[in-house]
């Protein structure tokens, strides 16, 4: 009987409360997630960049800028395009690069 009501006080739990989202990253479904900066979003550190990653309407499916990046100015995410000499975000060092004259590993 107590297991009963455990189970039940459980499934009443979480009836009430909304399913947490986690934060996406490429690839995922557009609706199983929730893009963590957006352009206008609040942020705190001043200069600091992150990758773009957005909801393609075609596919429905996130995505990520490679030639534009989010960066934190006045308290709020602007995107910021790439020079054209260096036209890829790289996501391991966030900052613009020129793909043609990285590293090969």
């Amino acid at each position: 009987m107590r297991q009963l009501f455990l189970v039940a006080s459980l499934l009443w739990l979480a009836a009430g409360t909304p399913p947490v989202q986690r934060v996406c990253q490429e690839g995922d479904d557009c609706s199983a997630c929730t893009v963590e900066r957006s352009v206008a979003g609040n942020c705190t550190d001043a200069d600091q960049k992150a990758a773009f990653y957005y909801c393609n309407p075609r596919t429905k499916k996130i995505n990520v800028e490679s030639a534009s990046f989010l960066e934190c100015q006045n308290g709020t995410w602007k995107q910021a395009e790439c020079p054209m000499s260096e036209r890829h975000f790289s996501l391991a060092t966030l900052n613009c690069t020129d793909p043609s004259k990285q590293k090969k590993i």
